[in-house]
């Protein structure tokens, strides 16, 4: 049976009683802290029944819509049925890489404008993922770097699950840097201009660690004449994401440096 869905974030791949559990708690949190309640499709293999029925107290209330993955695999057909082509997220975890690098290749001839988060279990699988037409991110494994940077300085690796964790404390966000549609300096700017704007309007609120560029590669306490482009995001620290209100007040003020 098809569901049909738009603007929605699906879960891709193999269950994971502790991985696959965490994920959609992490976007469930995100995303009423935002004030949104978050359209959530699971779409595994090798399980006759909904394997999240056991979870209902963790997904914290949330309507997780479930669609199996029947003998044939991630065909074109799997994808339609959860309208992978009208989704605004889609995260690929599977048990091995090679199967991810696949349901990876089916979703390429999909064609969707979905933001799609590759979850690597080995980081030398990236060189494996072929060039694809997806707003691809490859997210590599975390927890060995967390432990070596506990091990050779102790309290850092807590700090950076912390970050990393919107449920708990101080999180790392990131904010779209407003860009006009055309502009006669062309689409770029400095990172000096847009940290003096920011700080000036949230102060202590929240802190600015530096920016990703367009394709994602963090850029953290950037120098001053750093180039900003169009499509960068700011990277900053705080108790919780900027309110929509927030951000409006930033682009609005933002705009006048062009």
């Amino acid at each position: 049976m098809k569901i049909e869905a738009s603007g929605h974030i699906i879960i891709v791949g193999d269950f994971n009683p502790s991985d696959t559990i965490q994920i959609i708690a992490e976007i469930v949190y995100d995303r009423r802290n935002d004030g949104q309640e978050p359209q959530i499709v699971c779409c595994f293999r090798g399980n006759d029944n909904n394997p999240l029925d056991k979870f209902k107290d963790e997904l914290r209330g949330a309507i997780v819509r479930y669609s199996q993955v029947g003998d044939s695999g991630f065909t074109q057909k799997v994808f339609t049925d959860v309208s992978a082509r009208e989704a605004e997220h889609i995260y690929v975890m599977c048990n091995n890489d090679i199967t991810a690098i696949g349901v990876i290749g089916a979703l390429s001839r999909l064609r969707t404008k979905a933001r799609v988060a590759l979850i690597l279990r080995e980081q030398s699988s990236a060189e494996l993922v072929p060039e694809t037409n997806l707003l691809l991110r490859l997210i590599p494994p975390m927890q060995a770097k967390i432990a070596v940077r506990e091990m050779e300085d102790p309290g850092t690796g807590a700090a950076l699950a912390e970050l990393s964790d919107v449920q708990s404390g101080e999180t790392i966000f990131t904010l779209k840097i407003p860009f006009p549609p055309h502009t006669s300096v062309g689409h770029e700017t400095s990172f000096g201009k847009i940290r003096k704007i920011f700080e000036e309007i949230f102060g202590s609120r929240a802190i600015l660690i530096g920016f990703s560029d367009p394709g994602g590669k963090p850029n953290i306490r950037p120098r001053e004449e750093a180039r900003v482009l169009e499509g960068a995001r700011l990277l900053y620290i705080s108790d919780r994401d900027l309110t929509a209100e927030d951000e409006g007040t930033f682009r609005k003020a933002s705009l006048k440096i062009f």
